[in-house]
This record gives C-alpha cells, sequence and structure tokens, in this order.
C-alpha cells in the first residue's frame, strides 16, 4: 500500500532527503574533485601498495585469529556450557575491551606489554617489536574480537535449533569433535564467512585509534 496517495504534503520531505544527502556526500565530492590530479599517482606510489598489502594482511590474519579463537568461545557461552560464576566473567573480559573509549588507550598498552620494559618476561623475549604481529595484528584482534565473538557469533549458535546438537549426543558423538566439529560447524558455514568479513571489514580493517601509536612510535 503506498501511502501518502491523496496527500500533496508528502513532498514536504524533500528538503530533509536532500539536504541530509548534501551533507554526507559533499565532503566525500569536494575530496576527490581537490584530489583528482593527485589520486593515481598516490594509489600507484611505492608507500600506497606497500600500506595496503600491510593493511590487508594484518586485518586478515586478525580475523582468522578471532574466529579460530572466537567459534568454540562463542558456542561455550550460547550453550552455557561454562559453569558459573565462571560465565559471568568470561563474558565482561570479553566485553571489557568496549569499555576503553578511545582506542588509543588500546594501543599505548599493547606498546606498553609488546615493548622491552614490558612486565611479563617470556613476552619481553618475544620479537614483537616492530613486526606486523606485534603492531597491527594485536591491535586489529583487540578491537574486533569482542564485538565479533558477543555479537555475531553468539548470534549464530543463538538461533541455531540446538536439536540437531541433541540427536548428536545421543549418538554418542561428543560435544567438541562430533556435535560442534561435525554438525554446528557445518549447518552455519554461510554465517561464519559472513563474521568473518564483518571482523575483517567492519573493525579490522577499519581500526586506526589504536595502531596509529603502535606505527609511530
Amino acid at each position: 500500500m503506498v501511502m501518502g496517495g491523496l496527500d500533496n504534503s508528502r513532498h514536504a520531505f524533500t528538503p530533509f532527503i536532500v539536504l541530509m544527502s548534501l551533507m554526507l556526500l559533499l565532503p566525500i565530492a569536494v575530496l576527490l574533485y581537490e584530489g583528482s590530479n593527485n589520486l593515481l599517482s598516490a594509489f600507484t606510489s611505492t608507500l600506497f601498495i606497500y600500506g595496503a598489502v600491510v593493511t590487508l594482511l594484518g586485518a586478515s590474519i586478525a580475523a582468522a585469529l578471532t574466529l579460530a579463537l572466537g567459534l568454540p568461545t562463542a558456542y561455550a557461552i550460547s550453550r552455557e556450557l561454562i559453569p558459573k560464576p565462571l560465565d559471568s566473567i568470561v563474558g565482561g573480559l570479553l566485553t571489557s575491551p568496549l569499555t576503553i573509549p578511545p582506542h588509543t588507550i588500546v594501543g599505548l598498552s599493547l606498546l606498553i606489554l609488546v615493548s622491552p620494559i614490558s612486565p611479563i618476561p617470556i613476552i619481553r623475549k618475544l620479537p614483537l617489536m616492530d613486526t606486523i604481529w606485534g603492531g597491527l595484528v594485536a591491535a586489529y584482534f583487540i578491537v574486533s574480537a569482542p564485538i565479533t565473538i558477543g555479537g555475531a557469533l553468539r548470534q549464530v549458535f543463538d538461533n541455531l535449533d540446538p536439536v540437531y546438537e541433541y540427536v548428536g549426543l545421543t549418538l554418542g558423538l561428543s560435544q567438541w569433535g562430533g556435535v560442534f566439529m561435525r554438525v554446528v560447524i557445518p549447518m552455519t558455514r554461510k554465517e561464519l564467512i559472513s563474521s568473518f568479513l564483518l571482523a575483517w571489514g567492519g573493525r579490522s580493517i577499519s581500526e586506526f585509534g589504536s595502531i596509529v601509536i603502535l606505527l609511530t612510535t
């Protein structure tokens, strides 16, 4: 049904739509116009290509790590496999990075953690400084994992009917190697790919505040 068919005042919404579109698109249009002469040279420069490759690689590794560690974690939380009161503690720990307002604090924390003044002796011995692991991957992982695990992945398992898992358990399958690996993962592979893309593009590759601290020191 088309609303407002007999009401000509529906055109009053047009100025708001136009104004909102201009406010959102005008800055980008001006940027492209002013920088059009330098865009090609910028995109083909060695520094830009190197930065793009490192960014994509770091985000991909972090997203894969988030998925590998987050799948069993989110499943255990969704199916209440963590005994009480540890479940509340685990849930609080997973969301704790989200309570840090600026991501620059995450960058400073990582910088101290992987630096020679790290309070953890074993980390001081690891070659993490000036590497993709000690900078990009760690920062991307910390900012993307809480949302991916607590949001996307857990929602996937919450929406999955557990009856198939119960059937697998009654047939003698184990919770981990049987039900989780052979039943749950194949049934949710499309949703898991979407979660990976969310961790890769939605959070990891768009993060700047934390990694700028690591890259400028």
